[in-house]
């Protein structure tokens, strides 16, 4: 029987029906079954970011970190811009050794992350997280061979609704985040968008899953 599946969560909460990976940062202890570790662009510091990519690099040596993130670009963090860029760039070639896929925090910077994946020659794939913008940067995404995950803005946003109607059923992805909607929540609510029974929802996001994690959820 097909399970949940909660590709990017703060809260970790996982049950016999519902996968979680959890967000994690270089330095947390981990316990948890399945999670991704990054450098957030929020939490950036000078003075100990090469120690943190140090830890990074071990985390993600490990067979149940799925991803490298959330890492990115945000241009309303405090933190200055081409620090951030730095740190990213450097997480990325770190993450060349590791193969894994990449869950990216974006805010006000898409062209600046779609450049540097093929600036750098990234191969691994890129995941833009809690996606809530316009078709037209979802179509460059997809074409340019990445993908976007939906959470609670899902739930309220008629735009993105619209959006969500119209996504092929082998590029969805959901989530919560940070925020303490159920990941059930938020499968009812992509069914009812998708006129889709809640069955068939679950068996493509978890083929979907497994695809871009290269990880088969026994």
């Amino acid at each position: 029987m097909s399970r949940f599946f909660n590709i990017h969560t703060h809260h970790y909460h996982s049950t016999n029906q519902v996968i979680e990976i959890l967000n994690t940062y270089p330095s947390d202890n981990i316990s948890t079954p399945f999670f991704t570790c990054g450098l957030h662009p929020w939490h950036i510091k000078e003075e100990t970011y090469k120690t943190e990519l140090k830890l990074l690099d071990y985390k993600l040596s490990k067979e149940n970190c799925l991803a490298l993130g959330e890492c990115g670009l945000d241009k309303y963090s405090e933190v200055d811009f081409e620090l951030q860029k730095k740190v990213f760039i450097e997480q990325l070639h770190l993450n060349t050794s590791h193969q894994k896929p990449i869950i990216i925090h974006c805010v006000k910077a898409y062209q600046e992350i779609l450049n540097i994946h093929k600036q750098e020659k990234i191969e691994q794939q890129f995941l833009f997280h809690g996606f809530r913008k316009n078709a037209l940067l979802l179509k460059q995404i997809h074409t340019e061979g990445h993908e976007v995950s939906f959470g609670v803005n899902l739930m309220k946003n008629p735009n993105l609704q619209t959006i969500f109607a119209n996504l092929s059923m082998e590029r969805i992805f959901l989530e919560t985040d940070d925020t303490w909607f159920s990941i059930e929540e938020i499968y009812q609510k992509a069914a009812e968008l998708k006129a889709c029974s809640l069955d068939e929802l679950k068996i493509a996001v978890e083929r979907n899953v497994e695809r871009f994690f290269g990880h088969k959820f026994h």
